[in-house]
């Protein structure tokens, strides 16, 4: 296929068709501090050498992570990765591998798809789970879509205790869709609050959508939900699978439909991406589902074999009839999450799991004991490895002076500070040895103390 570029009369005939008098109406939605405004500075060509030391020069302006102390998590958890993930998901026969649409070629990567399908089902407890999606964020919208068409109501009763972005991409996935109503957080419990969600449930809500554990750390009660939501769909949103290593699967509560975000099984931060959306659900469901399923058949020889055996997508079935137009998956991404789970087995993620309750419990007791912090939700002793506290505004130089020593001591929370005290969100992994939270502690107390 051809580079065309477009002539002038060509442009002008496309801007008469769109109703536009030039290019820049095309970009009216964009905010303007966001638009370039000059052209591209395209440096002169270089040689092989000169463009390794650009690209090192610019890659020496990051701060690596062996030279900070990050509590930050809010949705992206740095966990350790055995090296074997990084070398078997490495290798060409994976790394370089198209979308499996030939099984007879493709029987490496459709067992590592179906692999990875059986070991997510088993982690969330339910029946059936997908080939991945692009990330927890849209599968989270994805599941709110697929309840719709399950239920054929409008009303969506989303908790305050999910992602803000993850929230954000279910608000543009279903604008003019569907109408979506906010569950409040429990003030001393930082759990979705019941009373309310008992208040607003009525035949018009397609389904409730909570955060396990939420946002906040806190572990919802799934199970307290189910009871309250007997004749209404419920949607889970896990941003930190590593917690079903400890927690009972949403399965187990009587969700109906879990999804979420795969990075913390094997997938490093990489500045925020790609990670890989893990969807489940049950089996009722299953042909509502979004993305492509690997299925375990037969071949012509009766041998063990796999193929692609539901992809309910535009480009494979008629429009109408499509559950959504998801043009892939994250095959690599599911790969690696497949390898990280097999390498730890159930015991070895129940141990990681165990390792980041109770490194996060130490450090928030050693942290809720100094003077001036106190825990954002006064009954918040259910939390997996993320929890919030206050910090008095008066002692907001206590930043300045821990990004001066390359401390991030977690993710500052504005929704929930106020006037008085600064929110904080912390996380605490496997990869927080007891000397690091011992330091975080007390370069804190110096100044707060």
């Amino acid at each position: 296929m051809k580079y065309i570029p477009l002539t002038e009369n060509d442009k002008k005939e496309i801007l008469a068709e769109l109703g536009k008098k030039n290019t820049a109406d095309l970009y009216k939605n964009i905010p303007s501090e966001l638009i370039l405004g000059k052209p591209l500075d395209i440096p002169n060509a270089m040689s092989e050498d000169e463009l390794h030391e650009y690209f090192n020069a610019l890659a020496s302006k990051n701060t690596s992570t062996k030279d900070t102390l990050s509590f930050l998590g809010a949705g992206s958890y740095d966990h350790s990765i055995p090296s074997i993930v990084n070398h078997l998901s490495g290798r060409s026969e994976f790394y370089t591998s198209y979308t499996p649409y030939q099984p007879e070629i493709s029987q490496g990567t459709l067992q590592a798809l179906f692999e990875f399908q059986s070991m997510i089902a088993g982690l969330f407890s339910m029946d059936v789970a997908n080939a991945s999606m692009y990330d927890g964020a849209m599968a989270a919208a994805e599941a709110v879509l697929m309840a719709h068409r399950i239920s054929k109501k409008t009303t969506v009763l989303l908790s305050e205790g999910i992602h803000p972005h993850v929230r954000e991409t279910i608000k543009t996935y279903t604008r003019g869709l569907l109408e979506l109503d906010t569950l409040p957080i429990h003030k001393d419990k930082g759990i979705t609050d019941h009373t309310t969600l008992t208040k607003k449930l009525n035949d018009s809500v397609a389904c409730v959508v909570v955060q396990y554990p939420n946002f906040f750390g806190s572990i919802e009660e799934l199970e307290e939900i189910r009871k309250l939501t007997p004749h209404t769909l419920l949607v889970t949103v896990t941003l930190e699978p590593t917690s079903l290593g400890l927690l009972k699967g949403p399965g187990e509560c009587g969700v109906d439909i879990a999804c979420g975000e795969g990075m913390s099984l094997g997938i490093p931060l990489q500045f925020g991406g790609p990670y890989v959306g893990l969807f489940t659900a049950k089996e009722e469901y299953v042909r509502q589902m979004p993305g492509r399923l690997i299925g375990l058949t037969k071949d012509a020889d009766s041998n063990r074999s796999f193929c692609i055996t539901l992809s309910t997508r535009e480009q494979h079935i008629r429009r109408e009839k499509a559950t959504s137009n998801i043009c892939t998956n994250q095959s690599l991404c599911a790969l690696r999450v497949a390898i990280y789970l097999a390498t730890l087995g159930k015991q070895g993620l129940r141990e990681v799991a165990q390792q980041n309750y109770d490194n996060a419990h130490y450090a928030y007791d050693r942290l809720t004991a100094i003077k001036g912090i106190t825990t954002l939700f006064h009954n918040n002793a259910h939390f997996f490895n993320e929890f919030g506290i206050a910090i008095r505004k008066e002692k907001n130089e206590l930043f300045s002076l821990l990004k001066q020593k390359r401390i991030f001591p977690g993710f500052i929370c504005p929704e929930l500070s106020t006037k008085d005290s600064t929110s904080l969100i912390v996380n605490v992994t496997e990869k927080h040895s007891k000397e690091k939270i011992d330091y975080l502690i007390e370069t804190m107390k110096k100044v707060m103390e």
